[in-house]
């Protein structure tokens, strides 16, 4: 079935929100296309820094994918953070070294854990006390973040 007038219904408050918006904007004298070029700046300005983190975040999940397929089978993951920090969920992450093939403890198998994201993935080094894998809990300034 066709669906456009619900979709129009539907887009309507919105539609009247945006045009009070835009007449509300209107400096003293200035004229409609004066505005829509303020508009179309501002939209350009947002896009661009956008498309930045988009790209920079489809960059640290390419990294860390091919680290985390570089791993062996059977291998131990370390979530590792990146030296300006990280989230709390991230942080949680990086205190459970994880089997591959399992999630760490926010659910995923490895990063990024959201966008923005920039923490990576190292394969744990083996340790010599129980047999357990441990490896390096954050970055520490070395080569395993991309950005």
């Amino acid at each position: 079935p066709h669906r456009s007038g619900e979709c129009v219904e539907s887009g309507e408050p919105l539609r009247e929100r945006v045009v009070a918006a835009i007449d509300g904007a209107h400096e003293p004298g200035e004229t409609s296309a004066q505005v829509a070029e303020r508009i179309g700046a501002r939209y350009r300005e947002w896009k661009n820094r956008a498309a930045e983190a988009s790209s920079e975040d489809v960059l640290v999940a390419a990294w860390a994918r091919g680290r985390f397929d570089a791993a062996g089978d059977g291998a131990m993951l370390n979530w590792s953070t990146p030296p300006a920090g990280c989230c709390p969920d991230c942080a949680d992450n990086v205190l459970e070294p994880t089997l591959k093939g399992e999630n760490f403890p926010t659910g995923q198998p490895y990063p990024p854990a959201h966008p923005g994201c920039r923490c990576g993935v190292t394969t744990a080094a083996p340790a010599s006390v129980a047999g357990e894998s441990v490896g390096a809990r954050s970055n520490g300034g070395d080569s395993n973040h991309p950005i």
